[in-house]
């Protein structure tokens, strides 16, 4: 679960940074999503693998366990814009499905 929440995190300030000239890195960087390094660096991976994400590289070793992610120039793509509108849809319906349930 940890995973799917920096993914959102990740995407979201990759968003709000389209306006910037520059992206502010603390922003994706792992204090501001919560998690640890090597944590930060799996969904990274696997943003950039499923193409939500460019300008990060994915190196695999087979003597690590995680991937080494290097960060270039982040950016979110097309993809990455469609996952956040339909995972926020998804979230408010599921926020409305909540409150009907509770009110019955």
């Amino acid at each position: 679960m940890e995973d799917f929440r920096a993914i959102y995190k990740i995407l979201k300030a990759l968003d709000s940074g389209l306006d910037d000239d520059e992206l502010d890195q603390e922003a994706i960087g792992p204090e501001a999503l919560g998690v640890s390094e090597n944590r930060r660096g799996a969904p990274l991976a696997m943003l950039a693998d499923g193409g939500h994400v460019g300008g990060v590289t994915v190196r695999r070793c087979l003597d690590r366990p995680q991937p080494v992610v290097i960060i270039e120039s982040p950016r979110v793509t097309p993809r990455g814009l469609e996952y956040l509108q339909e995972n926020s849809l998804m979230r408010r319906a599921a926020d409305i499905a909540r409150g009907i349930a509770s009110a019955m």
